[in-house]
């Protein structure tokens, strides 16, 4: 109770001020969106990297490979920022040998069912070294989207193991 009155005590003095209190409260938002509106066209327009261009090698060729290649070139934020040119292997290694891209992700054979059965074959990449940090940048995306694809992926095996332990039938399981 003693607090109560303590807190009610110091914002009564507050108020009595009034030109403090609206100095106190309304200043630091009118700032916010004074600053807001002086950098909102330079937030979203200005990169701290040129854009740079990868090379998908898709060797398994199936829907889930696809879907994948297709988010990495759609995706909000990476858009305008790569670009992604879907070749064969030994096409993206003459890309990568003439410095046309910054890196090369190959995505193996049997990639996709490997995922289903829990083997998760790798994905690589191979960067370019005359292109270092545009090649750390794909890498680092490529690192947080496998860990997402990892972080699902046990998800869906707990729930499975969850579900069979507890009694579901095949048909439930599939």
């Amino acid at each position: 109770m003693r607090l109560i009155t303590i807190i009610l005590k110091e914002w009564m003095l507050y108020w009595r001020d009034k030109k403090a209190a609206l100095l106190l409260f309304l200043m630091p938002l009118f700032f916010i969106w004074l600053f807001a509106q002086a950098l909102s066209p330079y937030l979203f327009s200005s990169r701290y990297s040129q854009t740079f261009a990868i090379a998908f090698v898709d060797e398994d060729q199936t829907l889930n490979t696809q879907m994948i290649s297709q988010q990495l070139e759609e995706l909000d934020y990476m858009k305008g920022f790569i670009t992604v040119h879907r070749v064969d292997r030994k096409r993206a290694m003459d890309m990568l040998a003439q410095n046309q891209i910054a890196g090369c992700i190959i995505i193996p054979k049997g990639f996709t069912a490997s995922l289903y059965s829990g083997d998760n074959f790798p994905v690589t990449f191979i960067g370019n070294r005359s292109q270092k940090v545009q090649a750390d940048q794909a890498k680092n995306q490529l690192i947080s989207a496998t860990n997402d694809l990892s972080a699902g992926q046990s998800g869906v095996k707990a729930v499975w193991y969850a579900a069979r332990d507890g009694g579901a039938t095949p048909q439930q399981l599939d």
